[in-house]
């Protein structure tokens, strides 16, 4: 591992370990205000949870998942995006979340880092596909293969939040599709 390379995903992972620790050490009441309650959002204003969701789980088989799944997408794609990462992952957690509550019933809670884990590899997926295929077949096998790992969560955990997934997988195909945009240009 090239640790500078790792910053950005090394933030990540302490940001969502220390989210999981906060769940515990919070009263439960302050631990809710900081989850996504749909009606909170809508009803009471507080649009900070749309983002605050994404740092707190009472699971510890969600925090695992997310750690390990950041591991995983840091080694097949060795944080070339480097910073880029964190808005991709604070984008695909917000999305996510703000699809959340536009679509979900009134009285849903969300929480988990999972829209923004998704969002990030949604992110590296569309990017990495433009770049090696350049055309909207490589974009379209990198949609299905999200598709297949939004479906695998949903079938290895009860309780999943796709409308959180779908909505953070495609924000990071977005930011790919712009970062390769950018790259092109400054590429050839």
């Amino acid at each position: 591992m090239r640790f500078p390379g790792f910053l950005p995903t090394l933030l990540l992972m302490t940001a969502v370990a220390l989210g999981f620790v906060l769940t515990f050490t919070l009263p439960p009441s302050e631990v809710l205000s900081l989850e996504l309650y749909n009606r909170a959002v809508t009803d009471y204003g507080q649009y900070y949870e749309l983002l605050s969701a994404v740092f707190v789980t009472p699971y510890l088989s969600d925090v695992l998942f997310n750690e390990v799944s950041l591991v995983v997408i840091y080694s097949f794609f060795r944080g070339e995006a480097g910073w880029r990462e964190v808005p991709c992952f604070l984008l695909g957690g917000a999305v996510g979340n703000l699809a959340t509550v536009l679509l979900l019933p009134p009285d849903t809670i969300s929480s988990g880092a999972s829209g923004g884990v998704i969002g990030l590899l949604g992110y590296y997926l569309a990017r990495d596909a433009l770049i090696r295929e350049g055309s909207l077949k490589g974009l379209a096998v990198a949609a299905a293969f999200l598709g297949f790992v939004i479906t695998f969560s949903s079938l290895l955990f009860s309780n999943v939040n796709n409308v959180a997934h779908v909505f953070g997988g495609l924000s990071g195909m977005l930011c790919g599709i712009l970062d390769y945009s950018f790259y092109k240009r400054h590429n050839g």
